[in-house]
C-alpha cells in the first residue's frame, strides 16, 4: 500500500468511526479504503458494460439482426 493524504470533513470522519465496529470494521481507515474499493468497481463495470454496447453499436451487423428497420433513421 502507498499512502494517500485525504481532506476529510471533520464530521464525516466522526460518522466513519461510529459506522465502521457496526460494520465489523477495525478502524475508519479501512471503512474508507472499502469505500473507495466498491464506488471504483461499480464504476469500473458501468464503464465495461457501456464499452461492450459501444462495441455491439460498432458492429454492423447489430443494426441487421437487433434493430428493426422502423427505428433506424435515414
Amino acid at each position: 500500500m502507498i499512502t494517500v493524504t485525504l481532506r476529510i470533513p471533520e464530521d464525516v470522519v466522526e460518522e466513519l468511526k461510529q459506522l465502521a465496529p457496526i460494520l465489523c470494521f477495525s478502524g475508519y481507515q479501512p471503512l474508507i479504503r472499502a469505500y473507495i474499493g466498491q464506488g471504483m468497481r461499480a464504476d469500473l463495470e458501468k464503464l465495461e458494460n457501456n464499452r461492450t454496447y459501444a462495441k455491439y453499436l460498432s458492429n454492423p451487423l447489430f443494426f441487421v439482426l437487433f434493430v428493426p428497420s422502423w427505428f433506424i433513421i435515414p
